[in-house]
């Protein structure tokens, strides 16, 4: 009898410590609608910022290593292989208007796109896939006319108006499939509409997953990633973009991190509005974000998922004032790199100058830097030069762009991380990747 109490008040006590775990656990989901009916509050919800334990306790105050000196070798040496996980396609925006070409990831030109509208600037308007048509593998795109406001189709060098978008802030599509999240905003009675909504083409399912009636706050959802499984997509990463920013800003101004289950549409909030998302990895298991202060800037952070914990943070070289961003993760999880950015921009002459920088996520806490003015390989000495990480091509060359004052277009480049060597890539803006 005695054995028994003890059992049933251990049993009690085991019982009263999980009620009380659920009850603080702040990563519990903000919303558990259901499936693709979650409506927001009106207003931005503050929600403190979470403790999380380190997996390493990297120093923040080593000496950056020093990087080796970067050797510039022809188009013809390059030599790509195609690795689990890389993109299969490069989408650039070159000279020619309304067209988008197509790059395989050795720099070999594939094809032309008609894309009358597109305007090309940034990723985040168009979508690449493939699908089969009578065993021959067809090329296709998704994206937002400019002009007219329109989300378009191309094939086959034909073009196909499928929906009107009067404000849109960004989209992310599935991999292989004409799938894709889309962000909007409208400015309504003095506040801001937001929305996220799915689509898939051609089947035309547009439900409306996540909004945000009005709020003050001039910040509009941005999806950022699609996970799925057998061609199934099943997750989606966004955050909040803001919608209307009137300073000078070097990186994409982002707060906080949801993870959203589509198949439920419950909602975690993972990462409150004190860290800029950058990069979500292939697999979804790691994050690049950075944890800004008041002036809006940080280092780069590896945390893991689906419950965050960091990994790993890059300290700031010095002179690096404005901060860093575009970080991206290899195809294996095991690398990193991103943009550290210094200087003066609004009282001219400018000062920018920017840099890029690498490290292994797991080996290394000190990022190798290279600066911009290294390896954008121009015929003109020009400080402002900035180079900026696209994406991994395979586990160890890295695709970016180098941009100067004095010289556009832009020019894509391949970094070698493991010879530092650059190589040419193409001339034009990068628009996306097609997986």
């Amino acid at each position: 009898m005695k054995n028994r109490k003890i059992i049933l008040l251990s049993l009690f006590i085991v019982w009263m410590i999980l009620i009380a775990c659920s009850v603080s656990n702040p990563l519990t989901p903000s919303a558990t609608q259901t499936p693709y009916v979650i409506t927001a509050t009106p207003e931005i919800v503050e929600i403190p910022a979470t403790e999380t334990p380190l997996n390493h306790s990297p120093s923040i105050t080593d000496t950056p290593a020093q990087h080796q000196p970067v050797v510039t070798v022809t188009q013809s040496d390059l030599v790509v292989t195609a690795e689990s996980g890389s993109p299969l396609a490069v989408l650039i925006s070159g000279d020619t208007k309304g067209v988008t070409e197509v790059f395989d990831i050795t720099g070999n030109k594939l094809d032309d796109l008609a894309t009358p509208g597109f305007s090309g600037r940034e990723p985040g308007l168009i979508h690449g896939y493939t699908y089969m048509d009578q065993g021959v593998s067809i090329f296709s795109a998704l994206y937002f006319s400019n002009d007219d406001k329109m989300m378009r189709q191309t094939s086959n060098s034909q073009t196909q108006d499928l929906v009107y978008i009067p404000y849109l802030t960004s989209m992310r599509g599935y991999a292989g499939t004409p799938y894709l999240l889309v962000g909007t905003g409208n400015f309504h009675d003095g506040g801001l509409e937001t929305e996220l909504t799915s689509y898939n083409f051609p089947q035309g399912v547009n439900p409306r997953i996540y909004n945000n009636t009005v709020s003050m706050v001039s910040r509009a959802y941005a999806p950022l990633y699609v996970i799925g499984n057998n061609g199934v997509p099943e997750g989606a990463w966004f955050t909040n973009e803001a919608y209307e920013y009137g300073l000078p800003i070097v990186f994409p101004v982002y707060y906080g991190l949801y993870r959203m289950d589509l198949a439920t549409g419950n909602t975690n909030w993972l990462f409150n509005e004190e860290y800029r998302p950058m990069d979500i990895s292939r697999d979804g298991s790691l994050v690049a974000l950075s944890h800004i202060d008041s002036n809006g800037i940080g280092p780069v952070s590896i945390f893991e998922l689906p419950e965050p914990w960091e990994i790993v943070t890059y300290a700031l070289e010095e002179g690096q004032n404005l901060g860093s961003g575009f970080a991206v993760i290899s195809p294996d999880n095991q690398k990193v790199a991103f943009m550290q950015a210094g200087g003066q921009i609004m009282t001219p002459p400018s000062t920018f100058h920017s840099r890029i920088c690498y490290a292994d996520i797991v080996a290394n806490a000190v990022a190798n830097c290279i600066p911009a003015t290294d390896i954008v390989i121009s015929s003109v000495e020009n400080p402002q030069s900035m180079a900026k990480p696209l994406g991994w091509l395979t586990n160890h060359q890295l695709l970016f762009q180098t941009t100067t004052a004095h010289e556009p277009p832009p020019m894509l480049r391949i970094l070698d991380v493991n010879t530092n060597q650059v190589t040419d890539f193409a001339a034009g803006r990068f628009a996306g990747f097609v997986y």
